[in-house]
């Protein structure tokens, strides 16, 4: 019997788990003639087992679009009070960033190998992204 206070998804955990050793232990033998009993056959059984994993990668492949989504979605939310409206302001207060914060030109310069290559929106995401991450807090703060 479960002990009191027993999470359900533990029990189911280390219900596969029991099982999955039962089956680790079993010889190959042992393992085919049970299956016969049951009516499987190896290809049935190859089927679920690769339903199994496609189901797993569609899930895990929901998950990333969610999260990219969700990304996708802050870097398009309305500009932050901190980001300058014009270009010109955007792009110095980027260059003076980098300047007053050289550990992060190595990412700029990952992507783009001259400042001036940089079109408007790479600015804007840029300063988006520092933004998101706090970095421009942090920096206007200094500034002060």
């Amino acid at each position: 019997m479960s002990k009191p206070g027993r999470n359900h998804q533990e029990e189911l955990w280390n219900l596969m788990t029991a099982l999955a050793d039962s089956v680790l232990d079993s010889s190959d033998e042992e393992v085919l003639e049970e299956a016969q009993l049951n009516g499987d056959s190896a290809e049935s059984t190859r089927e679920t087992l690769l339903d199994g994993v496609k189901l797993l990668k569609k899930q895990r492949l929901a998950d990333a679009r969610a999260q990219y989504e969700a990304a996708a979605a802050s870097m398009t939310a309305p500009r932050s009070s901190r980001i300058p409206t014009s270009l010109r302001e955007m792009r110095d207060l980027l260059r003076s960033l980098l300047e007053a914060r050289p550990q992060l030109q190595p990412a700029l310069t990952a992507q783009f190998r001259d400042f001036a290559e940089l079109s408007d929106e790479d600015v804007e995401g840029f300063l988006r992204q520092l933004d998101a991450l706090g970095v421009l807090d942090e920096y206007l703060k200094d500034k002060r």
